[in-house]
């Protein structure tokens, strides 16, 4: 699904996704990617060119496997852990009901 579609059929959803970008600053984040692409001898047209590895994975997919890595997690956490692993749960559960949504290529 482009992203054009995702705001149209699903506005309210796209628009929570966008609402933590609006205060970043991507400057230093596109210059690591980019001072990355050049340490690996390689060029913006060549990584371009390289197939997405997690394009064919759906919501449900994605869901499954981060309830996968949690459960991993030591039995013991830390209050800060605990708040961190319940959010990403939720997360989970939000990805689960969100099976109208085709996976993005």
């Amino acid at each position: 699904m482009r992203f054009d579609e995702l705001v149209e059929h699903h506005r309210e959803g796209a628009l929570e996704l966008m609402r933590p970008c609006r205060n970043l600053d991507l400057a230093y984040d596109l210059q690591s990617a980019y001072d990355g692409i050049r340490a690996a001898g390689m060029t913006v047209a060549e990584v371009r060119a390289m197939p997405n590895p997690g394009s064919s994975l759906s919501l449900r997919d994605t869901a499954a496997h981060v309830r996968e890595l949690l459960s991993r997690w030591p039995q013991t956490l830390t209050p800060a852990r605990r708040t961190q692993r319940s959010q990403l749960l939720e997360w989970a559960q939000k990805l689960d009901e969100a099976t109208d949504i085709a996976p993005m290529n």
